[in-house]
């Protein structure tokens, strides 16, 4: 599934897929892009029935967990701009190709191609 993704996701110039090193291999079990607005692409997705998902929309350094360590925003940009943009997409062993098709297929008419 997250070749098919890659592949087809791979024309979009405001997406970033996941990357993996290829001396590495990955279980995706989550596949999460990078998105200018994820909260938008999350509504687009869900008024076509495809149930997406921001897990983790703030930061650790940014969390009430972790507020006796003094962090403010700033301190970790890369995260930050990281948490800002990610959006997964389903991906779990009960999807059909079709199924997936019509996710790819709804992304990319929300997108901008290359």
């Amino acid at each position: 599934m997250a070749q098919r993704y890659k592949n087809q996701l791979v024309q979009l110039d405001d997406v970033i897929l996941p990357y993996c090193d290829s001396a590495c291999s990955h279980v995706y079990h989550l596949y999460v892009i990078q998105v200018p607005d994820p909260d938008k692409l999350l509504l687009h997705m869900d008024r076509h029935g495809i149930t997406t998902a921001r897990y983790y929309p703030c930061p650790l350094h940014l969390q009430q967990a972790f507020s006796s360590l003094g962090y403010k925003v700033g301190d970790f940009p890369v995260s930050e701009k990281a948490a800002g943009h990610a959006l997964a997409l389903p991906v779990n062993p009960f999807l059909t190709d079709d199924q997936q098709q019509y996710i790819i297929d709804t992304l990319v008419a929300f997108s901008h191609v290359k």
